[in-house]
């Protein structure tokens, strides 16, 4: 016998079945940054990624019109550097409550001018011409405020974590590089930021085989801000996250 299919012509429209509604990312934000002296570089990205942004170090930035670090939030990036001397931030807030995740010659540091100058530390001896993942988590502050824990861990190894960080505002603008005029120097890749403290399942993803995408997690809730930061269109970097 033949296939045969039945239709009924008195409905007005066909439902695709394989359609599926709604994003990936349901808590995206839908703001793209605007980058500046930025390039695309197809060669010495991550093995997971098809690009990375080559920065400068004197002028290259992203700029993001909002603050992406307020109260319970997560932080992910692949960074390389080109040098380690100096001051060279990785991601930043123009505002007093901001962080300022950056390195400070061999060294991972994240740091609130708030409070008296609140700073992690990190433990591992970076080197350059080698890719790192870095997260920073961060609770929302409770009862009096000025408790919240901020936790930063290199390719999934804890470096420091301290209980005295306050919240951030929404009002600021963020940076990736340029934070005070200290400017990466090297490359980044695959950004993102969260509205949550992501689980250590999820940090374990992230640093599987060497490395993997943020687009291909298993669960992508809190996700706000994702650049792959494998292209440019014009001055824009891309939130995929929308």
């Amino acid at each position: 016998l033949e296939n045969s299919i039945n239709w009924d012509f008195g409905m007005s429209y066909l439902v695709n079945p394989y359609m599926v509604s709604g994003s990936a990312y349901p808590d995206g934000n839908c703001i793209n940054g605007t980058a500046t002296n930025i390039t695309v570089n197809t060669s010495d990205q991550p093995s997971f990624a098809s690009g990375c942004y080559d920065f400068n170090g004197t002028s290259s930035k992203v700029e993001i019109s909002t603050s992406l670090v307020t109260t319970a939030c997560s932080i992910s990036a692949w960074f390389k550097t080109n040098t380690v001397s100096g001051d060279h931030s990785i991601f930043g807030q123009t505002e007093a409550l901001g962080i300022n995740l950056y390195i400070h010659n061999t060294q991972l540091r994240c740091s609130q001018l708030a409070g008296g100058g609140t700073q992690l530390l990190g433990t591992t001896t970076l080197e350059v011409d080698t890719w790192y993942n870095v997260i920073l988590t961060k609770t929302a502050e409770s009862g009096g405020g000025g408790n919240a824990v901020t936790t930063m861990y290199l390719n999934n190894g804890l470096e420091n974590s301290e209980s005295d960080w306050s919240d951030g505002t929404s009002g600021a603008v963020s940076l990736i590089s340029g934070h005070q005029t200290d400017y990466w120097d090297g490359f980044l890749a695959d950004f993102a930021a969260w509205n949550v403290v992501i689980s250590s399942d999820l940090r374990t993803e992230i640093n599987a085989n060497s490395g993997a995408l943020i687009s291909s997690l298993s669960d992508k809730s809190g996700i706000t801000t994702y650049y792959p930061m494998d292209e440019i269109d014009g001055s824009t970097c891309k939130n995929i996250a929308c």
